[in-house]
């Protein structure tokens, strides 16, 4: 009898093992990666031709990455007097917002907003980068 129980266990486990195991979040293939700027932002302030994500494109999926810069700081720049009349400089992050976009076709599957800092940038654009390809599918 004892033996039977055991089963009943495997038989309970197996399948909900599975079944977490498939709804995990995956990272989607995209067909193409469409990053453009709003138009209040000049397009030669960022160099988004460096951008590259460490998602290589799949010609034969179905999805497609649309990121779109809506907010873009160069950082604040406070100008202080210390000590004997000397100025002191210290810049602030720079920051960028983007909103990244899964596109199935015409069809949205999922949008999520990015917001990253750096000290440059070309990190600024490394940071925003990095941020895309951690996102996960749905």
């Amino acid at each position: 009898m004892l033996k039977y129980k055991n089963y009943r266990v495997l038989f309970i486990f197996i399948p909900m093992v599975c079944f977490c195991f498939s709804c995990e979040n995956k990272k989607l293939n995209y067909r193409e990666v469409n990053i453009s700027t709003a138009p209040h932002i000049r397009t030669d302030s960022l160099n988004v031709k460096d951008f590259a994500i460490d998602i290589k494109p799949d010609p034969l999926s179905r999805y497609s990455l649309s990121i779109v810069i809506y907010s873009f700081s160069q950082g604040k720049e406070t100008i202080s007097m210390k000590g004997e009349g000397e100025f002191v400089t210290e810049a602030g992050a720079a920051e960028i917002k983007a909103l990244v976009k899964i596109m199935d076709g015409e069809k949205f599957v999922k949008a999520e907003f990015v917001e990253v800092s750096g000290s440059s940038k070309d990190e600024l654009v490394r940071n925003l980068a990095k941020s895309v390809s951690a996102l996960k599918g749905y």
